[in-house]
């Protein structure tokens, strides 16, 4: 596969919208580096880690294996629209029936309530017991867009995965760490946009720009009516002054980061991967209420092997399968999960 003029060009058809199949290490790199919307390796010959390591989202070892799921779950659906999954915790443990589930959870919005300023969001004791209890019989993963020393402080517990900056580093028991490869070219660009919105956004008041090792947040949750729609012209004048950068949307946020494939499911599917958990036997449940979770909750669906489970506020198009309406409910629900999964550690 030629990277550079990919066959789906020749078909008219957006890279993040096909499907590439390879055998090669170098062709699953490639379809990577080229934004395909998944990366299928066939493993012929004993090199699956190999293929999963060079990022394929899936590896088979013969196409017979792949399935076009359809009517499994809708691509898009209005979240209150979504069957509550508390009530449905009886078809969710029949869906995980015979698999060990692993569990990635969302901070701010999830774990904790949204709030006014990013220093405020403080884990309850409650909801990290409740964490702690479901991490004693499961794998379960933290994936914020807060820096990773951040969200371990605040989390505060040692057997769990931890994934910071949307997944651009990610740490976890034994020693394991690990840091998105390209992040690093992109810290002085970084560093320069960091200077130019602080110049530009500076005087606006309530506003808060937080730099991130591999990020800066833009919060205008707290600016006014009059001064909010001089913000996003801002940021993209200074994206358009450093075109390596992209914008991301998230709750009363705009976040600026390197402009690579790479996003909280690329994260997941790679953790996966490296966990030993990218198998047919392991049942994936992601909870997150942001538009950045978004990513992770269409990787679950093209894969078929887990659930999205929304925590919504105002009505929004989701690729979740089913939702919670609180942080109380998240609360409930992990505890619940913990019974339902005692003695099935994945």
């Amino acid at each position: 596969m030629n990277a550079k003029n990919p066959s789906s060009e020749q078909l008219d058809v957006k890279p993040a919208r096909s499907v590439v199949v390879e055998e090669a290490l170098a062709g699953v790199q490639a379809g990577r580096r080229a934004g395909f919307g998944m990366v299928v390796g066939v493993d012929r010959s004993g090199h699956a880690q190999e293929l999963k390591d060079a990022g394929a989202h899936m590896v088979v070892t013969d196409l017979v294996e792949v399935s076009v799921a359809q009517e499994v779950a809708p691509a898009r659906r209005r979240s209150d629209e979504l069957p509550s999954a508390l009530a449905a915790l009886a078809d969710i443990k029949a869906r995980m029936k015979g698999r060990s589930p692993a569990v990635f959870l969302d901070y701010d919005g999830t774990l904790t309530p949204i709030v006014q300023s990013p220093e405020l969001a403080l884990l309850s004791d409650d909801m990290r017991d409740a964490v702690r209890t479901l991490a004693r019989r499961c794998t379960v993963v933290v994936m914020s867009g807060r820096d990773l020393p951040d969200v371990q402080a605040r989390v505060g517990l040692k057997d769990i995965v931890y994934g910071g900056s949307h997944g651009f580093e990610i740490f976890g028991p034994q020693g394991m760490h690990f840091e998105q490869e390209q992040g690093g070219e992109f810290l002085p660009q970084l560093d320069r946009a960091e200077l130019a919105l602080r110049e530009r956004l500076g005087h606006v008041p309530g506003l808060l720009v937080e730099r991130k090792k591999y990020a800066i947040a833009v919060h205008f949750r707290l600016v006014g009516e009059s001064d909010l729609e001089a913000v996003e012209p801002a940021v993209n004048a200074v994206l358009a002054a450093h075109p390596k950068l992209r914008k991301t949307h998230g709750k009363m946020i705009f976040e600026v980061q390197p402009d690579i494939d790479w996003d909280k499911g690329r994260a997941m599917i790679w953790l996966l991967g490296k966990l030993g958990l990218a198998q047919s036997d392991v049942f994936v449940l992601y909870l997150g209420d942001d538009i950045t979770d978004e990513d992770a909750f269409r990787s679950l669906n093209a894969q078929g092997n887990g659930i999205g489970i929304l925590v919504r506020d105002e009505p929004r198009d989701t690729a979740a399968q089913y939702a919670l309406g609180s942080i109380e409910e998240v609360r409930r629900f992990l505890t619940e999960l913990a019974t339902l999964t005692e003695g099935t550690r994945a």
